[in-house]
């Protein structure tokens, strides 16, 4: 794909195009048409009715219409509690965790463990309990747990992989376990980092959060290192732009 369909104005426009035409075609319950939209609710990418500021309302309404389009009352069920948690999880969880767990109860009841999409929604769901401070112990037990699923299913390398290791670290540093959250950098991430090319914008964003943790927990070789690779993607940057 190119890079310009993560543009948010010209995916405001594409969106309705594409579903109009799978509307049109009969094929918005096919695979691909899953996909787009459950890709718009978890991934929360900016189609029209999950861009910054719609309402919690009004996602849960498109998510009811697009659940009232399957013949299999599963299927249904199952579209609807992704929309519920997609909804909430944009919207703020605060005071609705009872309703999150309850759809993920239904998706767990109703699909595989390493589901790709029941997989999303419980990082999204421990992530978010995690930043806002709610079951601390719970939500860091409920990461790791994430973590070493998705490192079964999708291997140590795997962008969905790594993506959790990530989640798990930068919530145990928010939470101030700061000797937890490097260990998993340490172990898991830095070299994840060390493969990626020095143009992967989230290398530099990752690296410049490393660093300080490493330098907080005393392991002042390794701030240094990160510090200077950063540094020399930087210089790489400039010499190729």
């Amino acid at each position: 794909c190119s890079s310009d369909l993560w543009d948010r104005p010209l995916a405001a426009q594409l969106a309705p195009r594409v579903f109009q035409r799978l509307i049109s075609s009969g094929k918005l319950n096919s695979p691909e048409g899953r996909s787009l939209f459950q890709g718009s609710l978890v991934d929360r990418q900016p189609w029209p009715l999950y861009s910054e500021g719609t309402s919690t309302s009004t996602c849960m309404a498109a998510g009811h219409f697009y659940a009232a389009t399957f013949s299999d009352p599963v299927d249904a069920g199952c579209a609807l509690a992704l929309a519920r948690i997609g909804s909430l999880v944009r919207g703020g969880m605060e005071g609705k965790m009872d309703d999150a767990f309850a759809a993920l109860g239904y998706l767990r009841m109703h699909l595989p463990p390493d589901d790709p999409m029941l997989m999303q929604c419980e990082q999204q769901i421990f992530t978010l309990m995690a930043l806002n401070g709610m079951l601390c112990d719970d939500a860091l037990q409920g990461m790791a747990f994430m973590c070493a699923r998705s490192e079964s299913a999708y291997g140590f390398g795997s962008p969905r992989t790594v993506n959790a290791y990530w989640n798990l670290c930068y919530s145990c540093v928010n939470l101030g376990y700061f000797e937890d959250g490097y260990q998993a950098y340490l172990r898991f991430l830095w070299p994840q980092y060390r493969r990626q090319v020095p143009s992967d914008p989230l290398r530099r964003w990752y690296l410049a959060y490393f660093a300080p943790i490493a330098y907080r927990v005393g392991d002042l070789d390794t701030a240094y290192m990160t510090a200077m690779t950063q540094l020399a993607d930087d210089e790489i940057g400039e010499h190729t732009s």
